[in-house]
């Protein structure tokens, strides 16, 4: 559930030339595979439109009304292509619907919020959808991967969900008729929800380069939180007392490939275990001497170990500055730390021993005379048992730090610079926002955060199953337009949240024991091009009220006459066309009345002239 938008050739809205707008994509093209002349891809959704072209040639229609796989087939092996997904839905989460959300203070947002639509992608009927004891999720964002698209979901626990129903978004009823039992363990789907290795009911608890089960069945916060780093490793934490650690794991966890029974992780960190009881060592963490980690709940990772430079950004509940070394300080648990792990400990890349550096420390909860006095980050002192906390990176270096706090008497978010500089805190800001220095946090019940790849948004899943959307604006969450959609029953607790490379947003919540997927909404435009050696995928909003602008880049010029010359033809758009000929969104925006383009219409008029006679004469 971590941001990767520079990665993998995604494009900014500025990279693009789309000024003002934001990236909206819902349908698109995943786990492309190609064999020889044959190619192959998931559709994750249904789309209004579904293309291909080869070599820069004139669009294919196929079959978008369903999702699930597609495929087509290239003149030569050596060809160019790309596949072009277009929807337009009046439905997304980014879409106000006009209404309000009811608070829901200490599980959800505390206050009234503006009320974002539903546009559920995934089938809430299908057993596909449930898990026993979800934790974690997050989706590969990577189109030059086989699995690409393709969401892992840690289920932290065995056990059986029931029949009957399941109430989702908007009162929606759910029918499951068969109840499914699911272990502990790691799943994966597609992005069409089917099951992505054919594994079935059964969860994958890797094999450790040490030849013991990856997670212990001990405690049902191991595993818990997913990350998907550099080269498709899979990076999942253990938050557990018993077996707290980081484990990296292949992505292939196909059974029938051996994933569960040959060793398919590795245990980054040196030792195992979070604390004994907190207090019973000098430095108050209850941790062995030396030990560079205690239970982890959230990771970031850039690099990777195979290029040896791997480094680890994480939050954890058991170390303090006292047990680094650094100072005597014993209440700054839960601080962000960096372990900068390189090709890791061993040959194997496991037990990496020293200690990490403290980017972002740990706070004291509410400093006498209380609250409303408070120190903005999260808390270091908690009680024993840990809190939810969650944390990740935007593009752009920011990191952002979570914790669940049901009476908003503590930060639920803070952004800090690359350096892990504090810069906000959602305190601060609420208080700014309804006027009141006194007021609570209005951003309580935080159960997991991601943020969008093209680092426009901040999605929450609430501990009451309710996503909170907020707008960043450089990096800093804008609370007063927040969005908030309804998720359905609140029974807690909402757990993870993630995006995928279009903006879509996958969740999970133990509460309605569910996995979900949903649409941002829009009128929106992917593309998935191969250029003979690699892939790149670039999602588009496509800017309402722009005639003429036929191939949706925002701007109406020649590129639009070949569309119209080869799928449309009519005489009514060819008109809209020279209307609008030279206009951009920024434009049309600016004025209705557009100026005259005349010595561009100059330099097509012969092209037009011919365009209509062979018309005439075919």
């Amino acid at each position: 559930m971590r941001a990767r938008g520079v990665l993998f050739g995604f494009c900014s809205a500025a990279a693009l030339g789309i000024a003002g707008q934001t990236l909206h994509a819902t349908p698109y093209a995943s786990g492309v595979q190609k064999t020889g002349t044959s190619v192959s891809f998931i559709l994750n959704e249904p789309a209004d439109t579904l293309t291909y072209s080869i070599n820069g040639g004139a669009p294919v229609s196929l079959d978008g009304t369903t999702k699930g796989t597609k495929t087509f087939t290239l003149g030569s092996a050596t060809d160019k292509f790309s596949i072009v997904a277009e929807k337009n839905a009046a439905t997304g989460f980014l879409i106000p619907t006009g209404g309000t959300l009811t608070a829901v203070p200490s599980s959800g947002v505390r206050i009234d919020s503006p009320q974002s639509g539903t546009n559920l992608i995934s089938d809430d009927g299908s057993i596909l959808s449930r898990y026993f004891s979800p934790r974690g999720v997050d989706v590969n964002q990577n189109p030059n991967s086989p699995y690409f698209g393709t969401a892992f979901i840690v289920n932290s626990a065995s056990g059986t969900n029931t029949g009957g129903n399941v109430i989702g978004p908007d009162s929606t009823p759910a029918t499951q008729n068969v109840g499914r039992t699911t272990g502990d363990g790691l799943y994966a789907l597609k992005a069409d929800e089917s099951d992505a290795f054919g594994n079935g009911d059964t969860a994958v608890n890797p094999l450790n380069i040490d030849s013991f089960p990856a997670f212990s069945t001990a405690s049902a916060s191991s595993g818990y939180r997913i990350s998907i780093g550099d080269n498709d490793k899979l990076f999942v934490t253990d938050y557990s007392d018993v077996n707290g650690q980081l484990f990296q794991v292949d992505p292939n966890i196909s059974i029938a490939s051996g994933a569960g029974v040959n060793p398919t992780a590795i245990n980054i960190l040196s030792g195992f275990g979070g604390p004994a009881p907190v207090g019973t060592t000098a430095d108050g963490t209850g941790l062995p001497a030396g030990q560079n980690h205690g239970s982890i709940s959230a990771v970031y990772t850039t690099g990777s170990l195979a290029n040896g430079n791997l480094v680890v950004y994480g939050i954890d509940e058991d170390l303090n500055s006292a047990h680094v070394g650094t100072s005597a300080t014993q209440n700054d648990r839960n601080s962000l730390w960096q372990w900068n792990v390189g090709s890791g400990g061993d040959a194997n890349g496991a037990n990496y021993s020293a200690m990490p550096t403290q980017l972002t420390p740990g706070t004291s909860t509410n400093p006498a005379p209380g609250f409303p006095n408070y120190v903005p980050g999260l808390i270091g002192d908690f009680p024993t048992g840990g809190i939810i906390v969650d944390m990740t990176r935007g593009s752009d270096g920011k990191f952002y730090l979570a914790e669940n706090r049901s009476a908003g008497q503590q930060d639920g978010l803070i952004v800090t610079d690359p350096t892990g500089a504090m810069i906000w805190d959602s305190l601060a800001a609420s208080r700014t926002l309804v006027g009141d220095p006194n007021a609570a946090d209005i951003l309580t019940g935080v159960g997991g955060i991601d943020v969008s790849p093209d680092g426009k948004y901040l999605a929450i899943i609430q501990i009451d199953n309710d996503i909170t959307i907020l707008p960043l604006v450089n990096g800093v969450p804008d609370l007063a337009n927040r969005l908030v959609m309804d998720g359905g029953t609140n029974t807690a607790n909402g757990r993870d949240i993630a995006f995928d490379a279009a903006g879509n947003l996958y969740m999970l919540t133990s509460g309605q024991a569910m996995y979900r997927a949903y649409s941002p909404g829009g009128h929106t435009k992917t593309t998935l091009s191969f250029d003979g050696s690699s892939y790149s995928f670039v999602p588009q909003t496509i800017a309402a009220g722009l005639g003429g602008d036929f191939n949706h880049d925002n701007k109406v010029d020649g590129a639009d006459f070949l569309v119209w010359q080869n799928t449309l033809g009519d005489a009514a758009s060819l008109a809209t066309w020279k209307a609008n000929f030279g206009m951009s969104s920024a434009a049309a925006a600016a004025s209705a009345v557009p100026e005259p383009a005349s010595l561009g219409m100059l330099a097509f008029a012969g092209v037009l002239g011919l365009a209509a006679r062979k018309r005439r004469s075919a």
